[in-house]
């Protein structure tokens, strides 16, 4: 697309004034008509970066929230996929309340992929969608672009829209919908048999969840990465499903670690601190939708609400709360003072 800096119909007001002109005993093209304000010649064109620049720029929001009629069963995996084992959570109306919850897309004729966000694990999962079984509603009134910079919603989705039809489908930012990759296809194993030490999704190449891999389950890993080593491609036993998973959930990284990351990987075997090397300061990017910070490292009432994209930290500091089997990493409090966040929130910044 060609886009110009004239606005529409400049050219044929143009016309018309030179016409007027040439009637009133002037010369088309002379002084007389560009002091009307009007140009003489063609305009230049825009470059993409210019027209980028010449509109606001938005962001389409890929979940879209769904009120919810009645308590939700979630799945941790398809269930088609996890025959044994497979854990569940539920997700319960607040009285007197909207409660709502955030669908993806549709796996197939029975089973929606959903996320409720907040805190614990998981926050995807896989619930009923079929009809007289399941909890999903109609929309809620929200925003369906938001400007990039901003939170003004720039357009809105409206209430009362059921789920969509459409099967193994979702809202994309680059085109309306993008299809999920919900086999990705095998590649070859270098590591058998490892361990998660982290809980983790389970993705395509778009970054769509297929599915959750807990801590402890067993994974081959391969030499597949993307994002700069971020995400790595395994194969998961139970589900005997490929796909990628965060490579700091998996012990015997290839990647290069950063300080900030040796530093979080250390879990001390007590309830006790560990303690950095004197001058070192780590910075920690949230990567939930919403993260608390909690006055002592345990799943207490938040003092404060960290949100997805926020900094924290200036302390590399870790607890690990084996009752909760839980890392806590050290924050600074913009008041003054330290509290703690879950080391599963966080990314090293």
């Amino acid at each position: 697309m060609t886009y110009f800096s004239r606005p529409r119909g400049v050219a044929s007001l143009a016309v018309g004034i030179a016409v007027s002109a040439t009637l009133l005993g002037g010369v088309a093209g002379e002084p007389a008509v560009a002091n009307a304000g009007w140009p003489t010649s063609a305009a230049r064109p825009l470059t993409p970066e210019q027209a980028r620049k010449s509109e606001p720029e938005t962001v389409r929001v890929l979940q879209l929230k769904y009120r919810i009629t009645k308590a939700c069963t979630i799945f941790y995996n398809h269930p088609s996929r996890a025959k044994t084992g497979n854990k569940s959570w539920i997700l319960t109306p607040r009285p007197g309340k909207i409660t709502t919850i955030k669908w993806r897309y549709n796996a197939d004729a029975d089973w929606a992929v959903v996320s409720v966000g907040g805190d614990g694990y998981p926050h995807w999962g896989f619930t009923d969608r079929r009809e007289g079984h399941t909890c999903l509603g109609t929309s809620i009134r929200q925003a369906a672009t938001v400007y990039k910079d901003s939170k003004k919603p720039a357009t809105w989705y409206p209430a009362g829209v059921p789920v969509p039809n459409r099967i193994g489908q979702g809202r994309s930012r680059r085109m309306e919908w993008r299809a999920v990759d919900q086999a990705p296809r095998a590649v070859k194993i270098t590591r058998h048999g490892i361990v998660t030490d982290e809980n983790a999704t389970l993705r395509d190449n778009a970054n769509f969840v297929i599915g959750n891999v807990p801590k402890g389950w067993h994974v081959d890993r391969t030499d597949d990465v993307r994002k700069d080593g971020h995400w790595t491609k395994v194969r998961v036993a139970a589900l005997n499903l490929w796909g990628y998973v965060e490579t700091r959930a998996l012990p015997d990284r290839n990647t290069p670690q950063t300080t900030a990351e040796k530093d979080a990987a250390h879990v001390s075997a007590t309830p006790t601190a560990s303690t950095p090397p004197t001058g070192q300061v780590c910075h920690w990017k949230v990567t939930w939708p919403t993260a608390g910070v909690y006055p002592t490292p345990a799943r207490t009432t938040p003092i404060k609400t960290k949100h997805a994209g926020d900094i924290v930290g200036q302390s590399c500091t870790t607890v690990r709360n084996t009752t909760e089997n839980e890392t806590y990493v050290q924050v600074t409090l913009g008041t003054g003072g330290a509290g703690w966040m879950r080391r599963n929130a966080l990314n090293p910044a």
